[in-house]
């Protein structure tokens, strides 16, 4: 067999050109501004995890802070030594989530923030749409990376608000936009249900904000959106205790929340970093980075979310729903009218509780005890009382018209109700019998 030689200039000259070639490949890729992470084209199902990539995805916009709001937060009071909202918050902060293949850390930063705001001022837990930002920017942002974008979440009105492609702000529920890990079609309009008032970059200027300064807009704020730089050691190589490898020089990579800090732990003391990877990265979640490692904190800010003003009014004669005289055997039915004349934003659900009402007979309510009002939505509530011959007489008592999503919210409606003693209230031989008890057994 003969054999054949290769020379090695050859060799040589044919590797050049591959790598070249990748190289070439490469600077394409990295061409745009914003194109450093996989953009996937397929459906990827949210809680499916499929995938054994972090992805990151935070990119900074060239000279971003020229005009940007900044808050020195200044320390006001002595802070404590530890303080982690986790465990402030009855039942404890929002559920981690997970970006998936897809780099939208920009926005699972954004939305997280919100909703342990929304968390802690009202004690709802809500589920907020981060594929409405990826998907309904007007930046040029999507899988591909992005920035902190609190300006799209910025109330109807709001001067430095930022607008979708149909013009609206306001943060949109998860389940009228779906994540789906790719640039899926916008599709507005959608329902905007929360808001901030406005929201500042902590510090003087942009860089990593001081400790103290950080501390103070948690503790004041909330959670505050922030980046960090999430090295390889970040992503594949911890699985719980304090962080405090340095990586990435002066750059970042990834935006998080942080939601607390304990100065008792590691060298000077760690942040509470809430990350976008699921709950089965770092501790469900969760990191203990030391300060100042990998740039933690870099361009840190926070929202100003503020409860939208709840009010309902409940149109009923007289202060009181009067059953009047409701004969055993009969049934009476009462109407009123539930209006919700709160704020923007007061997307609300009301629930009537009978806890204090009469229990003298069956009560049946129509809408079912629950419904949902949006501002200036109107509902009709019908109550129907039916007695039980085992009571007579006058009784009182009272119904809750309340707001599921804020414990503080309710309106308490008096009752008056009598139940006669016989079949009519003018019937004079029953009445003669109220004189001789024993002969009531008869009848």
């Amino acid at each position: 067999m003969k054999k054949i030689i290769i020379p090695v200039s050859i060799v040589v000259f044919l590797i050049i050109s591959s790598i070249s070639s990748i190289g070439t490949d490469l600077d394409n890729q990295l061409g745009n501004e914003f194109d450093c992470q996989n953009s996937i084209e397929e459906d990827i199902n949210y809680t499916d995890d499929n995938s054994n990539e972090y992805q990151t995805g935070l990119v900074e916009p060239d000279n971003w802070w020229i005009d940007a709001p900044f808050d020195p937060c200044d320390a006001k009071d002595r802070l404590p030594e530890k303080f982690d909202w986790r465990k402030e918050v009855s039942g404890g902060l929002p559920p981690v989530k997970d970006q998936k293949n897809c780099g939208s850390c920009w926005a699972f930063s954004t939305v997280g923030a919100l909703e342990c705001a929304v968390k802690i001022k009202y004690g709802l837990t809500v589920d907020l749409s981060e594929q409405w930002l990826v998907s309904c920017n007007t930046d040029n942002m999507g899988c591909n990376g992005g920035w902190f974008a609190h300006g799209y979440h910025l109330r109807q009105g709001n001067k430095d608000r930022e607008t979708d492609k149909c013009g609206n702000s306001g943060a949109v529920l998860e389940n009228d936009f779906i994540y789906k890990a790719w640039e899926k079609p916008c599709g507005c309009p959608y329902n905007h249900k929360y808001f901030i008032e406005d929201w500042s970059y902590i510090g003087h200027s942009h860089g990593v904000p001081s400790v103290d300064a950080i501390k103070q807009a948690i503790y004041d704020y909330g959670p505050v959106s922030a980046a960090v730089y999430a090295g390889f050691n970040f992503q594949y190589m911890y699985f719980g205790g304090v962080y405090d490898i340095d990586e990435g020089g002066s750059g970042v990579n990834h935006g998080i929340v942080l939601v607390g800090w304990d100065d008792s732990q590691g060298e000077e003391g760690v942040w509470i970093l809430r990350n976008s990877w699921g709950p089965r990265w770092g501790e469900d979640g969760y990191m203990r980075i030391a300060y100042g490692t990998s740039n933690v904190g870099y361009g840190a800010c926070y929202i100003n979310f503020k409860a939208p003003k709840l009010k309902c009014e409940i149109d009923y004669p007289w202060g009181v729903l009067n059953f009047g005289d409701v004969h055993v055997g009969d049934s009476k039915t009462l109407e009123f009218d539930v209006k919700n004349t709160g704020e923007y934003g007061s997307y609300l659900h009301w629930k009537i509780y009978t806890d204090n009402i009469p229990k003298v007979g069956d009560w049946l309510i129509d809408p079912s005890e629950e419904f949902t009002l949006e501002k200036g939505e109107v509902t009709t509530v019908k109550l129907t009382f039916e007695p039980n011959p085992d009571y007579r007489g006058r009784f009182s008592g009272e119904i809750k018209v309340k707001n599921e999503d804020f414990t503080s919210n309710y309106v308490d409606i008096p009752i008056k109700i009598k139940v006669p003693r016989y079949r009519t209230v003018n019937n004079f031989f029953f009445n003669f019998l109220d004189q001789f008890p024993f002969l009531k057994l008869l009848f």
